[in-house]
């Protein structure tokens, strides 16, 4: 699979090998952990390429309007440098897909999970579109919907790998379990009765060790979400 470079500056700072979001997560409590039922497991991976980013140069503010052009001039410079850096590395990914890498280890180790039954669905979700997930989702026969979504990008010469993981119900007896329900959007963010983002990070990558240490990315963080998905929350 043959991935273009998207130009792309973002900040990302503070990231560990592998964190997260703590303002995004909601493990299950015991109660919703039994009562979940069958759980239909959709993998989305919208991105046709890796994002290539930098991390801006400096403290937003400092040095008043010269300061923000310096570091402006400055941050093209190494976007540019990031760019000619970043289709090295992605022809070295070419006959590697990501997708099905993701898909693939995602698949294996949630279905397999002892304590919550998750019915993998056997192809990638690329559908961007919110309809698209929304008929996914109304289209499932299960007492809730997991999706599970992961973007790849290269940092700087990082490799910045997150995945996210969110829990919808569908059942009546599962409805009252939502933490802020809406009831015009089932996919809004405060029905989800489980949520959780996991990042890892690979620092340096070269053309030589990419594949590799996407390959460890993958299974870190998939193997972040199957553990979490088995834990319940403190004091539930």
């Amino acid at each position: 699979m043959i991935f273009r470079p998207l130009v792309l500056l973002t900040v990302l700072l503070g990231l560990t090998a592998c964190e997260t979001a703590p303002s995004a997560t909601r493990l299950l409590s015991k109660q919703e952990q039994a009562a979940l039922g069958n759980v239909d497991g959709i993998v989305s991976i919208t991105q046709t390429q890796p994002d290539i980013t930098i991390t801006p140069t400096g403290t937003p503010g400092a040095g008043g309007l010269a300061g923000l052009l310096i570091f402006s001039i400055a941050d093209g410079f190494r976007q540019a440098h990031a760019e000619k850096e970043g289709r090295v590395l992605i022809a070295a990914m070419q006959d590697f897909s990501f997708k099905e890498a993701f898909f693939e280890a995602a698949t294996s180790k949630l279905s397999a999970l002892p304590g919550v039954k998750i019915t993998m669905r056997p192809e990638v979700n690329t559908a961007a579109a919110p309809e698209a997930t929304r008929r996914l989702y109304e289209e499932s026969h299960d007492a809730s919907v997991l999706f599970v979504s992961a973007r790849l990008a290269l940092n700087s010469g990082d490799l910045v790998l997150t995945a996210s993981a969110s829990i919808f119900p569908k059942a009546s007896q599962l409805m009252p379990l939502r933490p802020k329900p809406n009831d015009a959007n089932p996919l809004a963010f405060g029905n989800a009765i489980y949520r959780d983002t996991v990042t890892a990070v690979r620092k340096s990558v070269t053309p030589d060790d990419i594949r590799a240490r996407l390959t460890e990315a993958i299974n870190e963080v998939t193997d972040k979400l199957a553990a979490d998905l088995e834990r319940t929350r403190p004091g539930s």
